[in-house]
C-alpha cells in the first residue's frame, strides 16, 4: 500500500490535466513569476488532489498473487477513490 500511496498515475491518466501544458523555457520566466506570486499560498494539497484525480489502479505495475492484488485494489479504491478497472 505504501507503493500505491506514492503512485500519482501514468501518462494516460494525466492527459486531460496536461491538455494546456506550456513548457517552461529559459526565454520565458513565467514559472519563476508564478512561483513568487504563489508564495505562502499553501495550495499543495489542492494541487496534489487535482493532479491525481484521474489516476486509476496501475494494472501490471507490480507482479503479485491474485488475492493480494484484489486486496490492494480494494484498499486503493477505499483510501484514494481510484476506480476499479
Amino acid at each position: 500500500m505504501d507503493l500505491l500511496r506514492a503512485f500519482a498515475g501514468r501518462r494516460a491518466d494525466a492527459t486531460a490535466w496536461l491538455a494546456d501544458f506550456q513548457p517552461n523555457l529559459d526565454r520565458d520566466l513565467r514559472l519563476e513569476y508564478l512561483a513568487g506570486e504563489a508564495l505562502n499560498r499553501h495550495d499543495e494539497v489542492a494541487i496534489y488532489n487535482d493532479t491525481t484525480a484521474e489516476r486509476a489502479y496501475p494494472d501490471g505495475f507490480i507482479r503479485i498473487d491474485p488475492a493480494t492484488e484484489r486486496a490492494l485494489r480494494r484498499m486503493s479504491r477505499d483510501r484514494y477513490g481510484t476506480p476499479e478497472q
